[in-house]
């Protein structure tokens, strides 16, 4: 579809697909941010991209529906005196809310936690693609589907800057074949907020960027799952601690369809723990992330 710029609430907004929404100018001072972070905060290594700080605070968990003004306010913003903290916080729930409303996503329950600001630095490694920095993938992280915990459903990605050359997010969306059914780039601008769903069908990564760093914010929404039922079967079958063990190997392995670019799952844990019975189970394929 063709980008499509309309007001969400007292946004202005790029809508780049259904569900791939921009946020414009929702930072007061994003240069600011920056400046913020570099002086205060300690940074670390970042996979080979660049740099990351992660940032510590308040979180919502297992809200039972998407949180008000009223319990965001009370639980994210008014528990920190930071001001760049608050704004960026307020930020990400204001726009949030309004894509939540505009697309109908639904969620069992909202949790909200720490959330980091990255640098990329210029031209640094290319992972798997000449043309990208970061290759696309989601944040769901399908080899855990299964088992009990928090799943990524929801990510915003905040810019600060703009200053620097390429850079664009990309973004693939598979079609019910696996096959790539749309490709969509965009170049963000200082102070927009890009919120996408962080599961498949849509995947993402990042152009290589030039020049100067790129920094980015990133916040997710997540949901606390029990557990699937086959997950919980097996788990009877097999015992707790044994069970464990299984899991820790089945989750490592890298077992995929040919079905590239979206390494689609060869097995369902089903299929999976009756090929390990059977002793049918081919040898994982090991690659780098």
């Amino acid at each position: 579809m063709e980008p499509v710029k309309t007001k969400l609430g007292k946004f202005d907004v790029t809508i780049l697909d259904p569900r791939i929404i921009v946020f414009h100018n929702t930072l007061s001072d994003p240069e600011g941010l920056i400046k913020h972070y570099e002086r205060n905060l300690p940074w670390r290594g970042w996979f080979g991209f660049g740099r990351q700080v992660d940032e510590k605070g308040p979180s919502l968990d297992n809200h039972p529906h998407f949180p008000t003004e009223d319990d965001w306010q009370s639980t994210m913003v008014n528990s920190v005196t930071d001001p760049v903290r608050q704004e960026v916080s307020i930020a990400f729930h204001r726009a949030t809310q309004e894509y939540v409303k505009h697309t109908g996503i639904e969620l069992p329950n909202w949790t909200c936690r720490n959330w980091s600001l990255a640098r990329y630095l210029p031209d640094e490694n290319v992972i798997n693609n000449d043309d990208l920095t970061m290759n696309y993938h989601t944040d769901y992280q399908v080899n855990l589907h299964d088992q009990p915990g928090d799943k990524f459903a929801i990510t915003a990605v905040i810019y600060p800057n703009d200053d620097y050359e390429g850079g664009e997010i990309a973004f693939r969306i598979a079609n019910e074949d696996w096959a790539i059914g749309e490709e969509i780039s965009y170049k963000p601008k200082k102070g927009d907020i890009v919120i996408f769903p962080a599961e498949h069908p849509y995947y993402h990564g990042v152009k290589r960027i030039w020049n100067k760093p790129k920094y980015i914010i990133r916040i997710y929404w997540l949901y606390n799952s029990e557990g699937t039922p086959e997950w919980h079967a097996w788990r009877e079958k097999y015992g707790t601690e044994k069970f464990k063990e299984l899991e820790q190997e089945r989750t490592t392995r890298h077992d995929l369809m040919e079905t590239k670019p979206f390494l689609r799952p060869m097995f369902t844990i089903d299929e999976y723990y009756q090929h390990l019975e059977a002793g049918t189970l081919p040898e994982p394929d090991r690659f780098e992330k």
